[in-house]
């Protein structure tokens, strides 16, 4: 199960978050955060769409991560 395998690579020190049901997102890869979305590097902007029930947790949860690791 995702949650399993999510629990098991925060114990590992990942710093991955749910965006919405069925995505987890790897917080060392969020570049910016839009509208109801995430922005990942990489060659290509991906846009990773946050659920609203979920918007203010990763809200938080990125500017946490970005305040801790820049």
């Amino acid at each position: 199960k995702l949650k399993e395998l999510k629990a098991e690579i925060d114990a590992r020190g990942g710093s991955f978050i749910y965006v919405h049901s069925g995505c987890v997102v790897n917080l060392q890869h969020v570049r910016t955060r839009r509208s109801g979305m995430v922005v990942l590097d990489g060659a290509k902007e991906i846009e990773i769409p946050v659920s609203r029930r979920r918007q203010r947790e990763v809200s938080t949860m990125i500017s946490e991560y970005w305040r801790d690791h820049t």
